[in-house]
């Protein structure tokens, strides 16, 4: 199941996309941007396709904790993690900088926000994390 239709990596054994999707939550996307995605990513696969915990994710709200790790866990039975080293993380930000919503963490990470020409040095640096951004989040460029 490492793979869903679409070609996105969910499953434990491989889930780099869903990591991803985490990480960018208050840093390039909005909560409500997140659940769009992932009613998008059921909408548009086979159920089976899909691993059980996807189906919780649009009853959630932002008060599930869902960035934090350990929340993580008792939701999806495993820690969503990717590969992205910490500057290819902090490029995420120029991507919320761009699109206005870097602003949008939760209180207990707003003391670790990179500044906007900080995260435009880390984006110009590490131009993969745009790539698998825009390759996750397509439906968000092309609105």
């Amino acid at each position: 199941m490492g793979r869903t239709m679409k070609g996105l990596r969910l499953s434990k054994a491989d889930s780099f996309d869903i990591a991803l999707a985490l990480t960018c939550l208050g840093k390039a996307i909005t909560w409500h941007e997140f659940k769009e995605w992932s009613e998008k990513i059921i909408l548009e696969n086979d159920v089976d396709d899909l691993p059980e915990y996807f189906f919780e994710i649009p009853s959630l709200d932002v008060a599930s904790g869902l960035w934090k790790e350990d929340k993580r866990l008792g939701i999806f039975g495993f820690i969503p993690n990717h590969d992205l080293n910490d500057s290819e993380v902090t490029a995420l930000y120029a991507i919320g900088y761009e699109r206005r919503l870097a602003n949008l963490l939760q209180p207990e990470q707003a003391l670790n926000i990179p500044s906007e020409s900080e995260a435009i040095a880390a984006s110009e640096k590490n131009p993969r994390s745009r790539l698998e951004f825009e390759r996750v989040f397509e439906f968000l460029i092309a609105k």
